[in-house]
Protein backbone atom coordinates (compact mmCIF):
# COMPACT_ATOMS: atom_id res chain seq x y z
CA UNK A 1 0.00 0.00 0.00
CA UNK A 2 1.76 3.24 -0.89
CA UNK A 3 1.48 6.06 1.38
CA UNK A 4 1.72 9.76 0.65
CA UNK A 5 2.35 12.75 2.34
CA UNK A 6 -0.97 14.44 1.83
CA UNK A 7 -1.88 16.42 4.44
CA UNK A 8 -5.06 17.91 6.10
CA UNK A 9 -5.17 21.97 7.12
CA UNK A 10 -7.23 23.50 9.53
CA UNK A 11 -6.87 26.08 11.94
CA UNK A 12 -7.33 23.12 14.52
CA UNK A 13 -4.14 21.21 13.76
CA UNK A 14 -5.47 17.80 15.38
CA UNK A 15 -6.12 16.79 11.69
CA UNK A 16 -2.61 17.68 10.43
CA UNK A 17 -1.14 15.62 13.32
CA UNK A 18 -3.35 12.48 12.69
CA UNK A 19 -3.20 12.34 8.69
CA UNK A 20 0.69 12.02 9.39
CA UNK A 21 0.17 9.27 11.83
CA UNK A 22 -1.53 7.04 9.16
CA UNK A 23 0.88 7.72 6.29
CA UNK A 24 3.58 6.50 8.73
CA UNK A 25 1.61 3.75 10.65
CA UNK A 26 1.51 1.18 7.28
CA UNK A 27 4.93 1.53 7.42
CA UNK A 28 5.81 0.39 10.86
CA UNK A 29 6.89 -2.92 10.21
CA UNK A 30 9.26 -1.79 7.84
CA UNK A 31 11.62 -0.65 10.56
CA UNK A 32 10.95 -3.97 13.08
CA UNK A 33 8.90 -2.02 15.47
CA UNK A 34 4.73 -1.97 16.26
CA UNK A 35 3.02 1.36 17.62
CA UNK A 36 1.58 0.25 21.45
CA UNK A 37 0.37 3.32 22.44
CA UNK A 38 -0.79 6.89 21.46
CA UNK A 39 -1.36 9.95 22.71
CA UNK A 40 -2.95 12.94 22.22
CA UNK A 41 -2.96 16.82 24.64
CA UNK A 42 -3.80 19.99 23.63
CA UNK A 43 -2.11 23.26 24.93
CA UNK A 44 -4.43 24.76 27.33
CA UNK A 45 -3.44 27.11 30.60
CA UNK A 46 -0.04 26.99 29.63
CA UNK A 47 0.14 23.43 30.12
CA UNK A 48 -0.89 20.09 27.95
CA UNK A 49 -3.69 18.18 28.70
CA UNK A 50 -4.74 15.08 27.97
CA UNK A 51 -7.51 14.62 24.87
CA UNK A 52 -7.29 10.52 24.18
CA UNK A 53 -4.84 7.59 23.93
CA UNK A 54 -5.09 4.53 21.76
CA UNK A 55 -3.80 1.17 23.18
CA UNK A 56 -2.97 -1.46 20.38
CA UNK A 57 -2.65 -5.26 20.42
CA UNK A 58 -1.60 -7.63 18.10
CA UNK A 59 -1.59 -11.73 17.39
CA UNK A 60 1.19 -13.83 17.50
CA UNK A 61 2.15 -13.01 13.38
CA UNK A 62 2.31 -9.07 14.94
CA UNK A 63 -0.47 -8.38 12.94
CA UNK A 64 -2.98 -5.94 14.50
CA UNK A 65 -6.06 -7.21 15.82
CA UNK A 66 -7.30 -4.48 18.48
CA UNK A 67 -7.28 -1.03 18.82
CA UNK A 68 -8.94 1.12 21.80
CA UNK A 69 -9.39 4.68 22.01
CA UNK A 70 -10.41 6.28 25.04
CA UNK A 71 -11.15 10.00 26.02
CA UNK A 72 -9.69 12.16 29.32
CA UNK A 73 -12.41 13.11 31.53
CA UNK A 74 -10.37 13.15 35.35
CA UNK A 75 -9.66 9.38 34.20
CA UNK A 76 -9.62 7.66 30.76
CA UNK A 77 -13.18 6.72 29.30
CA UNK A 78 -14.05 4.04 27.03
CA UNK A 79 -14.93 5.71 23.17
CA UNK A 80 -14.06 3.66 20.85
CA UNK A 81 -12.59 0.48 19.46
CA UNK A 82 -11.79 -1.58 15.90
CA UNK A 83 -11.70 -5.08 15.54
CA UNK A 84 -9.69 -6.01 12.79
CA UNK A 85 -9.53 -9.50 10.94
CA UNK A 86 -6.48 -10.18 8.79
CA UNK A 87 -5.55 -12.36 5.33
CA UNK A 88 -2.79 -14.57 5.64
CA UNK A 89 -0.54 -12.09 4.16
CA UNK A 90 -0.94 -9.52 6.99
CA UNK A 91 -3.31 -7.46 4.75
CA UNK A 92 -6.24 -5.72 6.64
CA UNK A 93 -9.65 -8.15 5.08
CA UNK A 94 -12.17 -6.23 7.40
CA UNK A 95 -12.05 -3.83 10.32
CA UNK A 96 -15.64 -3.13 12.37
CA UNK A 97 -15.53 -0.14 14.75
CA UNK A 98 -17.89 0.30 18.03
CA UNK A 99 -18.41 3.16 20.07
CA UNK A 100 -18.78 2.87 23.62
CA UNK A 101 -22.45 3.50 24.87
CA UNK A 102 -22.32 4.65 28.55
CA UNK A 103 -25.81 4.66 29.28
CA UNK A 104 -25.95 0.47 28.31
CA UNK A 105 -21.97 0.01 29.09
CA UNK A 106 -22.29 -1.62 25.93
CA UNK A 107 -20.14 -1.58 22.44
CA UNK A 108 -22.09 -0.32 19.34
CA UNK A 109 -21.76 -1.45 15.95
CA UNK A 110 -21.44 2.28 13.83
CA UNK A 111 -19.11 1.50 11.13
CA UNK A 112 -17.16 -1.83 8.96
CA UNK A 113 -14.99 -1.69 6.49
CA UNK A 114 -14.02 -4.75 3.65
CA UNK A 115 -10.52 -4.62 1.91
CA UNK A 116 -10.15 -6.71 -1.68
CA UNK A 117 -6.32 -6.86 -2.99
CA UNK A 118 -4.49 -7.04 -6.16
CA UNK A 119 -1.39 -9.75 -6.30
CA UNK A 120 0.71 -6.81 -4.97
CA UNK A 121 -0.74 -6.51 -1.85
CA UNK A 122 -2.48 -3.11 -2.76
CA UNK A 123 -5.82 -2.35 -2.05
CA UNK A 124 -8.49 -2.66 -4.70
CA UNK A 125 -11.61 -2.01 -3.39
CA UNK A 126 -12.57 -0.70 0.25
CA UNK A 127 -16.27 -0.39 0.85
CA UNK A 128 -17.67 0.99 3.76
CA UNK A 129 -20.93 -0.08 5.84
CA UNK A 130 -22.95 1.62 8.35
CA UNK A 131 -24.72 -0.13 11.52
CA UNK A 132 -28.75 0.52 11.02
CA UNK A 133 -29.62 -2.45 13.79
CA UNK A 134 -29.58 -4.64 13.14
CA UNK A 135 -28.15 -4.98 9.77
CA UNK A 136 -25.16 -3.45 7.73
CA UNK A 137 -25.75 -1.18 5.19
CA UNK A 138 -23.61 0.15 2.38
CA UNK A 139 -22.16 3.29 2.81
CA UNK A 140 -19.53 4.76 0.22
CA UNK A 141 -17.21 2.47 -1.79
CA UNK A 142 -13.13 3.38 -3.00
CA UNK A 143 -11.91 1.71 -6.28
CA UNK A 144 -8.18 2.01 -7.17
CA UNK A 145 -6.93 1.21 -10.10
CA UNK A 146 -2.85 1.02 -10.94
CA UNK A 147 -0.73 1.26 -14.12
CA UNK A 148 1.29 -1.66 -15.12
CA UNK A 149 4.32 -0.81 -12.66
CA UNK A 150 2.13 -1.10 -9.91
CA UNK A 151 0.97 2.99 -9.50
CA UNK A 152 -1.98 4.06 -8.89
CA UNK A 153 -3.50 6.13 -11.22
CA UNK A 154 -7.02 6.66 -10.17
CA UNK A 155 -9.21 6.43 -7.34
CA UNK A 156 -12.92 6.62 -7.60
CA UNK A 157 -15.25 7.22 -4.65
CA UNK A 158 -19.24 6.37 -4.60
CA UNK A 159 -21.85 6.62 -2.47
CA UNK A 160 -24.81 4.15 -1.95
CA UNK A 161 -28.03 5.51 -2.62
CA UNK A 162 -29.45 3.22 -0.12
CA UNK A 163 -31.78 1.61 -2.52
CA UNK A 164 -29.98 -0.67 -5.36
CA UNK A 165 -26.98 1.21 -7.03
CA UNK A 166 -23.55 3.55 -6.12
CA UNK A 167 -23.47 6.86 -7.10
CA UNK A 168 -20.35 8.47 -8.18
CA UNK A 169 -19.42 10.98 -5.82
CA UNK A 170 -15.70 11.94 -6.88
CA UNK A 171 -12.15 10.57 -8.44
CA UNK A 172 -8.52 11.24 -7.99
CA UNK A 173 -6.26 11.01 -10.85
CA UNK A 174 -2.63 10.51 -10.15
CA UNK A 175 0.11 11.03 -12.73
CA UNK A 176 3.69 9.63 -11.28
CA UNK A 177 7.22 10.40 -11.63
CA UNK A 178 9.23 7.00 -13.41
CA UNK A 179 10.55 6.35 -9.38
CA UNK A 180 7.02 6.03 -8.34
CA UNK A 181 6.61 8.70 -6.66
CA UNK A 182 3.25 11.08 -6.73
CA UNK A 183 3.74 14.04 -9.35
CA UNK A 184 0.20 15.67 -9.35
CA UNK A 185 -3.02 14.49 -8.16
CA UNK A 186 -6.33 15.85 -9.86
CA UNK A 187 -9.33 15.60 -7.99
CA UNK A 188 -12.81 16.05 -9.91
CA UNK A 189 -16.62 15.82 -8.26
CA UNK A 190 -19.76 14.49 -9.79
CA UNK A 191 -22.07 16.68 -10.73
CA UNK A 192 -25.38 14.72 -12.30
CA UNK A 193 -23.84 13.40 -15.47
CA UNK A 194 -20.28 14.79 -15.81
CA UNK A 195 -16.80 15.00 -13.88
CA UNK A 196 -15.51 18.53 -13.05
CA UNK A 197 -12.40 19.65 -12.07
CA UNK A 198 -12.07 20.86 -8.28
CA UNK A 199 -8.27 20.82 -6.77
CA UNK A 200 -5.06 19.85 -7.55
CA UNK A 201 -2.43 19.12 -5.70
CA UNK A 202 1.54 19.17 -7.44
CA UNK A 203 4.40 17.55 -5.68
CA UNK A 204 8.47 18.15 -6.16
CA UNK A 205 11.13 16.28 -4.32
CA UNK A 206 14.86 15.59 -3.28
CA UNK A 207 15.33 12.27 -4.79
CA UNK A 208 12.46 10.53 -3.52
CA UNK A 209 11.60 12.82 -0.46
CA UNK A 210 8.54 15.74 -1.16
CA UNK A 211 10.13 18.98 0.05
CA UNK A 212 6.68 21.06 -1.45
CA UNK A 213 3.13 20.45 -1.84
CA UNK A 214 1.04 22.89 -4.03
CA UNK A 215 -2.46 23.02 -3.50
CA UNK A 216 -4.70 24.38 -5.93
CA UNK A 217 -8.71 24.85 -6.49
CA UNK A 218 -10.35 25.39 -9.72
CA UNK A 219 -12.12 28.55 -10.44
CA UNK A 220 -13.89 27.16 -13.45
CA UNK A 221 -11.56 29.09 -15.77
CA UNK A 222 -8.04 28.91 -13.99
CA UNK A 223 -6.33 26.82 -11.43
CA UNK A 224 -6.24 28.81 -7.63
CA UNK A 225 -3.55 28.57 -5.32
CA UNK A 226 -4.79 27.65 -2.03
CA UNK A 227 -2.40 26.03 0.31
CA UNK A 228 1.45 24.95 0.18
CA UNK A 229 3.07 22.12 2.34
CA UNK A 230 6.88 22.51 3.10
CA UNK A 231 8.76 19.70 4.28
CA UNK A 232 12.44 19.21 6.21
CA UNK A 233 14.61 16.32 6.82
CA UNK A 234 17.30 15.08 8.90
CA UNK A 235 20.35 13.43 7.87
CA UNK A 236 18.66 9.94 8.13
CA UNK A 237 15.77 11.00 5.66
CA UNK A 238 13.71 11.11 8.50
CA UNK A 239 10.90 14.15 8.54
CA UNK A 240 11.31 16.33 10.89
CA UNK A 241 9.20 19.36 10.05
CA UNK A 242 6.13 20.33 8.26
CA UNK A 243 5.19 24.20 7.36
CA UNK A 244 1.65 24.40 5.94
CA UNK A 245 0.90 27.90 4.52
CA UNK A 246 -2.51 29.24 2.52
CA UNK A 247 -2.67 31.57 -0.13
CA UNK A 248 -3.87 35.19 0.44
CA UNK A 249 -3.52 37.99 -0.99
CA UNK A 250 -1.43 37.14 -3.66
CA UNK A 251 1.35 35.42 -1.01
CA UNK A 252 1.93 32.72 0.83
CA UNK A 253 0.81 33.37 4.75
CA UNK A 254 1.57 31.13 7.73
CA UNK A 255 -1.10 28.74 8.97
CA UNK A 256 0.39 25.69 11.08
CA UNK A 257 3.41 24.04 11.70
CA UNK A 258 4.13 20.48 13.23
CA UNK A 259 7.84 19.39 14.70
CA UNK A 260 8.52 15.43 14.58
CA UNK A 261 11.42 14.04 17.01
CA UNK A 262 11.95 10.42 15.80
CA UNK A 263 13.55 7.22 17.31
CA UNK A 264 16.48 5.30 15.76
CA UNK A 265 14.34 3.43 14.15
CA UNK A 266 12.85 6.40 11.91
CA UNK A 267 9.35 6.38 13.75
CA UNK A 268 8.25 9.48 14.92
CA UNK A 269 8.08 9.51 19.08
CA UNK A 270 6.45 13.17 19.35
CA UNK A 271 4.55 15.50 16.98
CA UNK A 272 4.36 18.78 18.00
CA UNK A 273 1.80 21.42 16.55
CA UNK A 274 1.47 24.92 16.21
CA UNK A 275 -0.25 27.46 14.91
CA UNK A 276 0.68 30.66 13.16
CA UNK A 277 -1.06 34.37 15.31
CA UNK A 278 -1.01 36.37 12.42
CA UNK A 279 -1.61 39.24 15.17
CA UNK A 280 1.37 38.97 17.54
CA UNK A 281 3.07 37.38 14.75
CA UNK A 282 4.25 34.56 16.75
CA UNK A 283 3.49 30.44 16.63
CA UNK A 284 1.57 28.88 19.28
CA UNK A 285 1.08 25.57 20.50
CA UNK A 286 -1.84 23.81 19.86
CA UNK A 287 -1.41 19.95 19.88
CA UNK A 288 1.29 17.27 20.84
CA UNK A 289 1.07 13.44 20.16
CA UNK A 290 3.57 10.98 21.72
CA UNK A 291 3.86 7.62 20.39
CA UNK A 292 5.12 4.02 22.17
CA UNK A 293 6.71 1.13 20.19
CA UNK A 294 7.41 -2.55 20.74
CA UNK A 295 9.96 -4.77 18.72
CA UNK A 296 8.47 -7.33 16.45
CA UNK A 297 8.65 -11.08 17.36
CA UNK A 298 11.33 -12.81 15.25
CA UNK A 299 9.60 -16.21 14.16
CA UNK A 300 11.41 -16.74 11.24
CA UNK A 301 14.71 -19.86 11.47
CA UNK A 302 18.19 -18.18 12.95
CA UNK A 303 19.44 -18.45 9.49
CA UNK A 304 17.52 -15.84 7.78
CA UNK A 305 18.86 -13.18 10.18
CA UNK A 306 22.68 -14.25 8.85
CA UNK A 307 23.15 -12.08 6.34
CA UNK A 308 24.80 -8.28 5.62
CA UNK A 309 25.45 -5.33 3.19
CA UNK A 310 28.06 -3.82 2.05
CA UNK A 311 29.04 -1.07 1.51
CA UNK A 312 26.57 1.02 3.47
CA UNK A 313 26.27 3.76 2.67
CA UNK A 314 26.63 2.97 -1.21
CA UNK A 315 26.45 4.46 -4.39
CA UNK A 316 26.03 2.54 -7.21
CA UNK A 317 25.88 -1.42 -6.20
CA UNK A 318 25.42 -3.15 -2.69
CA UNK A 319 26.82 -6.74 -2.02
CA UNK A 320 24.34 -9.20 0.19
CA UNK A 321 26.55 -11.43 2.02
CA UNK A 322 24.83 -14.40 3.74
CA UNK A 323 25.23 -18.06 4.59
CA UNK A 324 24.75 -21.37 2.31
CA UNK A 325 21.71 -22.57 3.65
CA UNK A 326 19.81 -18.91 2.82
CA UNK A 327 20.41 -19.57 -0.76
CA UNK A 328 17.08 -19.04 -2.21
CA UNK A 329 15.61 -16.46 -0.29
CA UNK A 330 13.83 -14.00 -1.80
CA UNK A 331 15.42 -10.28 -1.25
CA UNK A 332 13.34 -6.98 -2.01
CA UNK A 333 15.00 -3.49 -2.04
CA UNK A 334 11.79 -0.85 -0.64
CA UNK A 335 11.76 2.83 0.73
CA UNK A 336 10.19 4.26 3.34
CA UNK A 337 6.69 4.26 2.16
CA UNK A 338 7.04 0.14 1.68
CA UNK A 339 6.91 0.41 -1.82
CA UNK A 340 9.06 -2.44 -3.48
CA UNK A 341 11.67 -0.57 -5.74
CA UNK A 342 13.83 -4.38 -6.61
CA UNK A 343 13.92 -7.78 -5.80
CA UNK A 344 15.66 -10.97 -6.21
CA UNK A 345 16.69 -14.15 -5.28
CA UNK A 346 20.06 -15.02 -3.40
CA UNK A 347 22.29 -17.25 -5.41
CA UNK A 348 25.49 -17.01 -4.05
CA UNK A 349 26.80 -16.07 -0.83
CA UNK A 350 27.72 -12.60 -1.95
CA UNK A 351 24.91 -11.30 -4.31
CA UNK A 352 25.47 -7.60 -5.97
CA UNK A 353 22.21 -5.44 -6.55
CA UNK A 354 22.77 -2.35 -9.11
CA UNK A 355 21.26 0.58 -7.06
CA UNK A 356 22.07 3.29 -9.99
CA UNK A 357 19.16 3.90 -10.92
CA UNK A 358 17.47 4.79 -6.95
CA UNK A 359 17.02 8.20 -5.65
CA UNK A 360 19.80 9.48 -3.01
CA UNK A 361 17.79 8.16 -0.02
CA UNK A 362 16.92 5.49 2.63
CA UNK A 363 15.86 2.02 2.12
CA UNK A 364 15.21 -0.94 3.26
CA UNK A 365 16.44 -4.68 2.47
CA UNK A 366 14.41 -7.54 3.20
CA UNK A 367 15.20 -11.20 3.28
CA UNK A 368 13.15 -13.97 4.67
CA UNK A 369 9.53 -16.29 4.24
CA UNK A 370 8.05 -13.37 6.10
CA UNK A 371 10.45 -10.25 5.11
CA UNK A 372 10.84 -9.38 8.57
CA UNK A 373 14.38 -9.09 8.60
CA UNK A 374 15.49 -6.10 7.43
CA UNK A 375 18.58 -3.86 7.24
CA UNK A 376 18.72 0.15 6.69
CA UNK A 377 20.11 1.35 3.43
CA UNK A 378 21.47 4.59 2.67
CA UNK A 379 22.25 5.56 -1.11
CA UNK A 380 24.51 8.57 -1.64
Amino acid sequence: MKAQFTFGRSKNNFGTVLQFFICFLFSLNLHSQKIQTSLLQTWKNESWENVIQTLYTYDNSDYLIHDLTQNWDTSWKDYLQNDYTNNPDGTVHQSISQSWNAGSSTWDNFHRVTYTYNGDKKVLTSESEIWFDPVWMSFFKQTNTYDGSGYLINSLLQTWDFISSWKNSSQSFYTNNPDGTVNQVVTQNWNVSAWNDANRTTYTYNGTKPIVSVSEKWTGTIWENVSKDAYDYDGSGYLTHLLSQNWITASWKNDTQSYIINNGDGNPIEILSQNWDDINTVWINDSKMTFTYGTLSVKEPVFEKSFAIYPNPAQDRITIKTNDISLGLKYLVTDSTGRQLLNGTINDTETVIDINQLACGVYFIQMGQNKNQTIKMVKQ
